[in-house]
């Protein structure tokens, strides 16, 4: 619970929220407000590095409400490592038509090898993420 309390307070330094973040993800304790929060520092925060981990310690996590962060920093942010990661955080929400789509695209069309890569695999992760129904349909 203090490592909850850290990550979600404003007060804390960024660097402090961010490893009660890495110790929530090795505990296996995130929690909804804490995803939230990072969502929110994810947005304020300039330096590249500390995005792409904020990325990196929410992966695996199934909240519906992410996915539009996760899209947009999949297809927005400027930094190669932040793409990369929002690739990955993508990779449980394949059956989203918007999400498998997203992916398809970046697969072939992300500037940067590694996002391209990532995209690839994030597709492949659950043998049943197949292409939507409708994917045909386009």
């Amino acid at each position: 619970e203090a490592y909850q309390k850290q990550a979600v307070d404003p007060a804390r330094s960024v660097r402090q929220r961010l490893k009660a973040l890495e110790m929530l993800r090795h505990y296996q304790a995130r929690t909804p407000e804490v995803a939230h929060s990072m969502i929110q520092l994810l947005q304020e925060v300039g330096d590249p590095v500390i995005r792409a981990e904020i990325l990196r310690n929410l992966r695996g996590l199934q909240y519906p409400d992410l996915v539009k962060t996760f899209l947009e920093a999949l297809g927005e942010d400027p930094d190669e490592a932040v793409r990369r990661e929002a690739a990955a955080n993508l990779s449980t929400f394949t059956q989203d038509e918007s999400v498998w789509w997203a992916l398809e695209e970046a697969s072939q069309k992300d500037p940067a090898e590694s996002v391209r890569e990532q995209a690839k695999i994030s597709l492949r992760w659950d043998e049943k993420a197949n292409p939507p129904v409708s994917a045909g349909s386009r």
